[in-house]
């Protein structure tokens, strides 16, 4: 069934281009208002703009682990008790925590990310496009959440290719992302969103990669 390419698992979606690192903000000042020209930190996948982010935008908020809970029940068909399974971008390794497999790593660029990990959930401090401690073939799932949209340019792409060659012929990436046809008010209320993505766009990504696509919804 699996055949020999990698399979790519789709929640919404994906696809490069990308937006400016500044932002203009409108500050109120008595009867009129001025406008500043600020310049943000957009990259989240470094360590220090990635501590600012869990302070500022990605919070802990309690239902999370039950809704990972939920996502994780209906992703189960895909991934295999038995499976290994790498979580790029895990954040407060809410997927990790809450999956049944094997063999489970986490991965993420913030320093402080592994305290929040369940025992058995292996942790590793670093960037989603250098994946070199891993072996060729290694994981027979690598997954991402809401992680994609972060990245741009060659960035994005050494990110697809890593996560391609670590991956097992016949293993599955699995990709859950905004999908900016359905969310576009609220897209970059995140600032360190960086690439737009819809269903389409991440399929012909992927495609071009010699992906076979499935649709997990």
């Amino acid at each position: 069934e699996l055949g020999e390419g990698p399979h790519v698992k789709m929640s919404l979606a994906t696809s490069p281009s990308a937006i400016p690192v500044t932002q203009d903000l409108t500050l109120a000042r008595g009867a009129g208002t001025a406008t500043a020209k600020v310049a943000l930190d957009t990259d989240c996948t470094s360590t220090a703009a990635c501590t600012q982010y869990f302070r500022a935008r990605f919070v802990p908020e309690p239902g999370r682990a039950a809704t990972w809970r939920v996502i994780c029940r209906h992703l189960a068909p895909w991934i295999p008790r038995d499976a290994r399974v790498l979580d790029l971008g895990a954040g407060y390794c809410s997927f990790a925590n809450a999956l049944d497999a094997a063999e489970k790593h986490a991965l993420d660029a913030h320093p402080g990310f592994a305290e929040y990990a369940a025992p058995g959930v292996q942790t590793h401090v670093g960037r989603c496009d250098d994946l070199s401690r891993f072996p060729d073939r290694h994981f027979d799932v690598v997954f991402a959440s809401n992680l994609l949209e972060h990245l741009a340019g060659a960035e994005l792409e050494r990110t697809l290719r890593e996560a391609l060659r670590v991956l097992r012929p016949g293993g599955r990436l699995l990709l859950v992302q905004p999908n900016f046809r359905y969310c576009v008010r609220e897209y970059f209320d995140d600032y360190t969103h960086r690439t737009i993505f819809t269903h389409v766009s991440l399929a012909d990504c992927l495609l071009g990669k010699k992906c076979e696509l499935k649709d997990t919804c």
